[in-house]
């Protein structure tokens, strides 16, 4: 065969191709690579020539002016040409801005580079992570090494100036073209040196800031903001004032020049950490208390006026804090008469009294003096003396005006009355006049007008100690040459303040040398009993407005100890303390003055009354004893009831007043003797206390009302109201008790409770079943009771009572009301009576409906049973219900 044809296979040339293609189209111009004149100037005018001319000039500008600013910085940075040519540190990418990754400016020298890179890998280290969480290994891993790239970047000064001049000409290309240039995500940790830089700063100063608060926010504690003033640097505005809140927790008692410091919140500075504020709280001078540590001190002696020593029992209301008083009352440790005074001592007495909880702290104390007086010497005028005494102070007092400079009208009346004798003062004044108008009775014009010396002097106080010293030039020269003022007063009054801040437990005035000597030698025979108070239980809330609480104090327990550190033995002495929190406070001052106006007066009356270890050392009353043993002198105990506590009791019953109706009947009962009347007393304590919700204290009451009197209803009644609101734990005690009160006492409100009693009893059943059986069983129990011989109508009601609360068949009440409304309607509407007969049928349908069962025919029968028996104890009302 012949063989088959060859093929001629040749090679493509692109090379060849393009050459070819461009001798064709060029011709003799093909070879030649240089551009003609033509061609030179119409590439210079073109627009993309023109606009790389521009890149060119503001690359050269751009990196001038980076390397005159870092060669201002950085004394060693020498630039050179070959850096550009240089081998580069690290592939950088252009479009990261490492700057901002170290935090630190593009003209920054080379040694805060070094420093910058330091101190960021003090935190973001591998070796400084350790203790982290996996996630915050690797975030931290990754920033430090975008940290490690930027350093090797910028920390190398040929890599550097080829990094800044590529972005410089990417910047000026951007503002040829406007295009913006590309950038790239990457770590900016500016902020976060610059508060490891903040941190590294030297501390700033502290300052001291003094304040004076009132002190009873040191006695309640209380949270105080402070606003201040204060320099703070804004990001966008610089260096600005800003108002600033500084909270301070101020706790109850917390000692004085308490210091609250707020580290690094004050004024800013550029070279250090801003200021450290101290705060430095004292308590403002109080017009009534002195502090002392923990205590409270009044600065005034209580007076109790003449003749107090004299009494037997002592009264005093003592002013404290704002929002606080305090009622004292007790037996009188110095009663005695004048004749048997003992020998050497003086007409005065101090009776120091220490309230243990009424301090700045739960073991400080509220200490102040009280002093007791003898009675005042008046000498007997006789009446004509007396008269002519009188004319002469009314003469003397009409005869002054206001006006007269030549005296006050005090010492117009003591010259007139020294001239009778009389020594000059206010108070021997108004107890002369006193004297006189006892012996002149009768003369009713003379007394009218003396009647008006009596108030002279009756507002003023006793003379202050800087009168005092002034008057008889006790407090010295010196102290009225300070400062070279021309007001005494205003001298004193800051003498004052400024020994009651130096002087720790000073009293001011008190401090000085001839007022200490006066008072040594007028308590050389001062007779002293000190008393020591302590808080008897918790407070007692009272629902006031505004709100306000009860403390009880005594000294029982320094009675009972013995312990006296005072002359006198004491006595026992009792202490209330009002307290209102939220009239602590200035402005809360009219709320406070209109509280104690009204309460403090009723609380004189009757709160040391009420308490029974203070009523036993009251006075005892005339009522207190029979008129046989007031006569005779020998005790009559059927006399010995003069007080109606019951009467009392039921009137304060009747008024809601049950608290007082149970200690009223309590009283009572401590006088009754018969069982039977102990538990009539018994009985109504009980429903007292159930009244005010002691359920628990009133079923004890009846249970022992009930073992005096066994067959008395009432008492069976209060057992088992009380027991039916104990809940499931007493409801068989309740029921028992219930059904026995209604079998001795058949009384609607009886009948009543034992079916709520069998009602909740029947709730424990388990099922329709077992309540019918019960049911059934108390029918056929009342049903016994009622046939018996004789017949017992008291227990068959109340059967027939607990099977109509156990039987499962409700009744149908609802039906029944409608019937009787549809009958009401037939009888009065006669001229509607077609429409009325319709509905009553269709009512009469609806109940014959509801009533058809057997078993609503036996709650029928059970209730005409019970009918039948009330009818037979003659409860018409009940039985017809």
């Amino acid at each position: 065969p012949r063989p088959p044809p060859t093929m001629a296979v040749a090679a493509f040339d692109g090379d060849f191709s393009f050459s070819q293609e461009t001798v064709a189209r060029l011709g003799d111009r093909a070879g030649s690579s240089k551009l003609t004149e033509e061609q030179q100037k119409q590439l210079k005018q073109s627009a993309a020539f023109q606009a790389q001319q521009k890149v060119e000039a503001l690359l050269k500008d751009y990196s001038e002016e980076r390397d005159k600013k870092r060669a201002t910085l950085d004394q060693a940075f020498t630039p050179e040409d070959a850096d550009f040519k240089a081998p580069k540190a690290y592939d950088y990418d252009r479009i990261v801005n490492y700057y901002e990754v170290l935090g630190i400016e593009e003209h920054a020298p080379l040694d805060e580079v070094k420093r910058a890179y330091k101190r960021l890998s003090l935190v973001y280290h591998p070796d400084k992570t350790k203790g982290m969480t996996p996630e915050q290994q690797e975030d931290y891993s990754t920033i430090f090494i975008s940290v490690k790239n930027a350093h090797l970047v910028l920390g190398d000064q040929p890599t550097r100036r080829q990094y800044d001049k590529d972005r410089d000409h990417d910047r000026a290309k951007a503002e040829v073209s406007g295009i913006k240039v590309q950038t790239a995500q990457h770590v900016d940790l500016t902020e976060v040196l610059k508060r490891i830089s903040e941190m590294q700063r030297p501390p700033g100063k502290v300052v001291d800031v003094d304040m004076e608060i009132e002190l009873e926010q040191f006695f309640y504690g209380v949270h105080k903001a402070v606003h201040r003033e204060r320099l703070t640097k804004d990001f966008y505005q610089g260096i600005v004032k800003q108002d600033h809140v500084y909270r301070l927790h101020i706790p109850r008692g917390a000692p004085e020049k308490t210091e609250f410091t707020f580290k690094e919140q004050g004024d800013y500075n550029k070279d250090t950490k801003p200021d450290t504020l101290n705060f430095r709280l004292s308590s403002r001078m109080h017009p009534a208390v002195l502090r002392q540590g923990d205590d409270l001190v009044l600065r005034e002696e209580v007076q109790l006026g003449p003749g107090s020593l004299m009494k037997a029992h002592v009264a005093a209301q003592v002013p404290g804090l704002r929002g606080r008083e305090l009622l004292l009352w007790g037996l009188n440790p110095f009663h005695t008469s004048p004749t048997r005074s003992p020998p050497g001592s003086s007409s005065r007495a101090s009776l120091r009294i220490a309230v243990l909880g009424e301090g700045l702290a739960d073991e400080g104390f509220f200490r102040f003096s009280c002093c007791l007086c003898g009675p005042e010497e008046t000498p007997d005028l006789p009446k004509d003396k007396a008269r002519q005494f009188l004319k002469d102070l009314v003469s003397a007092k009409e005869a002054w005006t206001k006006n007269d400079t030549k005296g006050s009208l005090l010492d117009h009346l003591g010259s007139v009355a020294a001239a009778h004798g009389v020594r000059k003062g206010a108070e021997s004044i108004r107890a002369s006049v006193t004297s006189a108008l006892r012996a002149i009775p009768g003369e009713l014009a003379l007394a009218a007008k003396a009647a008006a010396i009596l108030q002279l002097g009756a507002s003023r106080g006793k003379p202050s100690r800087k009168d005092f010293l002034k008057r008889h030039g006790l407090l010295g020269q010196e102290a009225l040459d300070v400062h070279g003022s021309d007001s005494e007063d205003e001298l004193l009054d800051q003498a004052a303040v400024a020994r009651h801040r130096t002087a720790p437990g000073g009293h001011g005035l008190d401090q000085v040398p001839a007022m200490q000597r006066r008072e040594e030698r007028r308590n050389e025979l001062l007779q002293v009993s000190d008393v020591e108070l302590r808080p008897m239980g918790e407070a007692v809330p009272l629902f006031t407005q505004p709100h306000c609480s009860l403390t009880f104090y005594s000294n029982f327990q320094q009675v009972a100890s013995g312990a006296s550190t005072g002359q006198v033995e004491v006595k026992p002495m009792f202490a209330v303390g009002l307290s209102s929190p939220s009239c602590s406070e200035e402005e809360a001052e009219a709320q406070w003055g209109q509280l104690r106006s009204q309460l403090v007066p009723l609380l004189e009356q009757t709160v040391f009354q009420l308490m029974p270890t203070a009523r036993v050392h009251r006075p005892p009353r005339l009522t207190d004893f029979a008129p046989a043993a007031v006569a005779t002198g020998a005790p009559d105990a059927s006399n010995s009831a003069a007080v109606p506590w019951r009467r009392l009791g039921r009137e304060a019953f009747a008024c809601g007043k049950y608290w007082l109706a149970a200690d009223c009947y309590s009283r009572w009962m401590d006088e009754l003797s018969e069982a039977t009347d102990r538990a009539m007393a018994l009985s109504n304590r009980a429903v007292c206390l159930a009244k005010v919700g002691y359920f628990q204290e009133s079923l004890a009451d009846a249970r022992l009302a009930q073992e005096l009197h066994p067959s008395w209803g009432r008492a069976w009644a209060r057992i088992g109201f009380a027991a039916l609101q104990l809940g499931e734990e007493h409801r068989e005690e309740a029921l028992k008790a219930c059904r026995r009160a209604v079998e001795l006492d058949t009384s609607k409100a009886n009948v009543d409770t034992l079916s709520k009693a069998a009602i909740s009893f029947a709730s424990g059943f388990e099922g329709a079943d077992a309540r019918s059986q019960a049911a059934e069983a108390e029918r056929s129990s009342g049903n016994a009771a009622f046939c018996s011989k004789p017949a017992k109508y008291g227990l068959a009601i109340a059967h027939y009572t607990v099977a109509l609360a156990f039987n499962p068949a409700a009744l149908p009440a609802e039906e029944v009301e409608a019937l009787a409304k549809k009958e009401k309607e037939l009888n009065e509407a006669v001229e509607k009576r077609i429409n009325a007969e319709e509905s009553f049928r269709e009512a009469e349908k609806k109940f014959r409906e509801a009533t058809s069962s057997e078993s609503m025919a036996t709650v029928a029968v059970v209730f005409a049973n019970r009918a039948a028996a009330l009818c037979h104890l003659r409860c018409w009302t009940a039985a017809v219900d």
